[in-house]
Order: structure tokens, then C-alpha cells, then sequence
């Protein structure tokens, strides 16, 4: 197994300096070696040294969905800094600045996340590590974080329970065909995306890793979500063990959210992240 230094390829001399909150942040560039080998953009906000309020401060790692970036992370920014979390986002596999020729939906990235947690805690001053995922990157922290013990809290925005069965809502939507048919038509198409990057979508099931899941967890899912039905996020909270919480929207998949839901969100990092609880006029 290759030590955490062995990951760390270069770290970019240009560091973007902001004020925030009458602090000073800065946002540090790296980039990391995947577990297929391929080169992950990365990016750290944290307080400058004078700023921070304690030595060690908790991390929240953002997972963006199908076809982003980690710029979708980095509007969190100012949900997580004024509590005193701070923010590593990256790009998948074949989004953004990052290597790579395919995304897997959570198939190959779950081991990526792996990589990334492995990284941010051996950098200097982390306390506690959060997972926030939307779309696919929401799968994937329910398909990673249920194993790794570092991960003390995860934000699941619509997540899919069982990718195959969020295939054959879609292809309904387009063509009326009984389900034999779409079934088929599935196996199908699953043999050849494994052939071509051995993904099994059949495998693609977050709901098999529910049940095995004690992780705090908050769910977010827009009622008239066009890609992935809101039933997915209830089939998953339902399955979880230990704290939960479920938070319905008005809006579709790529809808932006309330800010009073983020601000929940907000609330229950801070609750699970620092064990700070803030009162409902924060």
C-alpha cells in the first residue's frame, strides 16, 4: 500500500487569498494520484494560520455529481466557514481538470474517496471528516462512508438507491414498453459498459450499504426531481441505523436549494462535525 506523501504529486504555487467573515482564508490547489491512476484536481479552503479558531478543525470533503466539477462544492464555502468547518473539494475522474475518460457513478469513484480522506487527514490541523455528495457523488458517499469509521457525518443530496432501477424510470419517461423489455435492454447495455471499464451496474446498489449504515446521515431530495425520484432518498433513510434525517424541496434534481435547507445542513454538521448545537434563531 503506497503512503499518503507517495499521493501528493504537486501542490500549485498560486494560492488564492479572500476575507470572509472578517477572516482571512486560503485556498491551496493539489493534486492526487486515483486508485486508477489517474490525476485528481483538488482544492482546500481553510483559515490563515492567525484565523483559525482552534488547532484542529473539521473537514467537510464535497462530492459533485454527473457531469461538474468541484466548483459545485465551493459554494458552500460560506455555509461551512462561518462555522468553522472547513472545505476540500475535488473533480472526479473524467470531470473537471481531473484525468480520466469515464465516470462510473460511484462504481470505481467510491475507492477514490478512500484516496481523498486518506490525504486530507494526514494534512495538518484536521479534526473530524464530513461527506457531502449530490447526485452521484450522494451514492458514492453512501456506497464509501458506511466503512470508514473517520467519517463521522454524511449529507446525501438526491441520491439514487438502485441505479438500475433509476435506468428504467428514465427509459419509461421516453418509451412506453413493459418492464421484460427494459430488463433486457439493460442487461445488455451492463455487459458492454463492463467490458469497456469493467463497471457492473448491477452492483450500483447504495441501498444494499444503507442498511449496514450508523453514520449520522441528512437526506435532501426535491419533490419533482425529473432524473431521480425522491422515493430513492425514503428507501435509504428508511434502511439506515442511528440519527437520520430527511428533508423534502420544492423543485427538480438541479434545482438550487433554500437557503433555510442548507442552513440545516449547516446546523447538523456543526452538531456531528464539532458537537455544536445551535439554536433554530442561528
Amino acid at each position: 500500500t503506497r503512503s499518503v506523501s507517495a499521493f501528493l504529486l504537486n501542490r500549485s504555487s498560486n494560492l488564492d487569498l479572500f476575507t470572509f467573515n472578517g477572516k482571512t482564508y486560503i485556498r491551496k490547489d493539489y493534486t492526487i494520484l486515483s486508485t486508477e491512476g489517474h490525476r485528481l484536481r483538488c482544492s482546500f479552503v481553510e483559515p490563515e494560520p492567525e484565523c483559525r479558531p482552534s488547532v484542529e478543525m473539521p473537514v467537510v470533503i464535497y462530492l459533485h455529481g454527473n457531469s461538474s466539477s468541484r466548483l459545485e462544492g465551493l459554494r458552500m464555502c460560506p455555509h461551512l466557514l462561518r462555522r468553522d468547518i472547513n472545505l476540500f473539494v475535488f473533480d472526479f475522474a473524467g470531470c473537471g481538470l481531473s484525468e480520466g475518460e469515464y465516470l462510473s457513478l460511484g462504481y470505481h469513484e467510491k475507492e477514490d474517496i478512500k484516496v481523498v480522506i486518506d490525504f486530507v487527514c494526514n494534512l495538518p490541523g484536521v479534526s473530524s471528516i464530513g461527506l457531502w455528495g449530490r447526485s452521484m457523488g450522494a451514492a458514492t458517499t453512501m456506497l464509501y462512508g458506511h466503512k470508514d469509521p473517520r467519517v463521522k457525518a454524511m449529507v446525501m443530496d438526491s441520491p439514487f438507491a438502485c441505479f438500475s432501477d433509476t435506468a428504467k424510470d428514465l427509459a419509461r419517461r421516453v418509451i412506453k414498453l413493459p418492464n421484460f423489455v427494459f430488463s433486457a435492454a439493460i442487461s445488455i447495455v451492463a455487459s458492454t459498459i463492463k467490458k469497456k471499464n469493467g463497471l457492473d451496474i448491477k452492483k450500483l446498489n447504495p441501498i444494499d450499504c444503507a442498511e449496514l449504515t450508523e453514520t449520522p446521515c441528512f437526506f435532501i431530495h426535491a419533490n419533482k426531481d425529473e432524473l431521480i425520484n425522491k422515493e430513492h432518498s425514503d428507501k435509504l433513510f428508511e434502511k439506515v441505523k442511528g440519527v437520520k434525517f430527511l428533508e423534502n424541496c420544492e423543485g427538480g434534481h438541479n434545482s438550487k436549494r433554500p437557503r433555510e435547507l442548507i442552513v440545516k445542513v449547516g446546523k447538523f454538521l456543526n452538531k456531528y462535525l464539532r458537537g455544536i448545537e445551535e439554536d433554530d434563531r442561528s
